[in-house]
């Protein structure tokens, strides 16, 4: 006996179950089967079929071509470009020069732990003749 929401016993509802029953015309000529919609199995189907395409890309991207993104991630890492500044005068209005850029050129000596040591101002050309020298031979 099936009971309604109230909690009380209907004979009705056991009595007048409808049942669904899909009519599909067979070779053997049983002419009526019980079962599912086939909407319902297709569309099962499909889901299944989603699932496992679904798997099956993952698998694909985590295993067999996962060392290819891996490199692919590693190089898309925040790199740091030096840009050099522009430099230029600053003018009053009239176009007269408030400041000029000076170029000056200076060594340092660097002690143990990197710790400079002593500063000196050198003109241009020695400081091109020690850039363009050996390391160990410019001192």
């Amino acid at each position: 006996m099936l009971k309604n929401r109230f909690g009380r016993a209907s004979i009705l509802r056991e009595t007048f179950a409808p049942t669904v029953i899909y009519g599909s015309s067979s070779p053997r000529g049983s002419g009526v089967t019980l079962g599912k919609s086939p909407r319902w199995v297709l569309f099962l189907a499909l889901l299944i079929i989603a699932f496992i395409l679904g798997i099956g890309r993952l698998v694909d991207l985590q295993i067999f071509r996962g060392s290819y993104f891996r490199s692919l991630a590693e190089g898309n890492r925040i790199r740091r470009i030096p840009i050099k500044a522009p430099r230029g005068e600053i003018l009053d209005r009239s176009g007269a020069a408030l400041a000029r850029n000076i170029p000056v050129y200076k060594l340092a000596t660097f002690g143990e732990g990197g710790v400079v040591i002593e500063t000196q101002e050198i003109p241009r050309e020695e400081a091109l003749r020690i850039e363009s020298s050996d390391p160990g031979e410019a001192l």
